[in-house]
């Protein structure tokens, strides 16, 4: 969307952070959400950033990146470390609050597996998602299996309906902060 104050403080942390340590500063535009992803904000992510004065030195768009967070989930399915969850969103927000371990979460390897291949074809939106195997027991509800992936059957703005699998925030962001040095956000 369009930035706020806490991004312009975020954006000069960073910006300061790089020029203090001669460093290399990677705006990333977080669009894997097709249906929030429109054209103006990346022009005016861009035009705000320049007119702050706040120098990047490239630019990810993490829609480009998207078969990189299908394989990283998939590998976690491979590696029982994620599974295919077809139960509705409020049984799942119950589990969660409650937490109970979702019934999905004893799915074979191989059940997960035909799931997954059944998201980019066969599923509709909303009938299947990836949820990564967390920490059930934990006093934090966002380690509670959290979903990792979705179908989302909307047209993308940059990539049009190339894909129809998506990340959620949280997994595709933890993919990319996996690449760089530092990351600092206004926390």
């Amino acid at each position: 969307g369009y930035l706020h104050i806490g991004h312009a403080y975020a954006g000069f942390i960073n910006y300061l952070y790089k020029v203090e340590y001669d460093g290399n500063l990677t705006l990333r535009l977080e669009d894997t959400n097709p249906k929030k992803a429109l054209l103006e904000f990346y022009d005016a992510v861009i035009e705000t950033y320049d007119y702050l004065g706040i120098k990047y030195d490239d630019i990810i768009y993490e829609s480009d990146h998207i078969q990189k967070y299908q394989d990283k989930a998939k590998l976690l399915l491979e590696k029982n470390k994620a599974y295919a969850c077809t139960c509705s969103v409020e049984e799942t927000q119950k589990n969660r609050l409650d937490k109970k371990t979702c019934i999905h979460a004893k799915n074979s390897v191989e059940q997960n597996l035909e799931h997954w291949d059944k998201m980019f074809s066969d599923y509709q939106e909303g009938d299947v998602v990836i949820r990564l195997v967390g920490d059930m027991t934990s006093t934090k509800e966002v380690l509670h299996d959290p979903t990792i992936m979705r179908i989302v059957d909307h047209p993308h703005p940059r990539i049009g309906t190339k894909h129809r699998v998506y990340p959620l925030y949280d997994f595709s962001v933890s993919i990319e902060d996996a690449d760089v040095t530092h990351v600092l956000r206004s926390e």
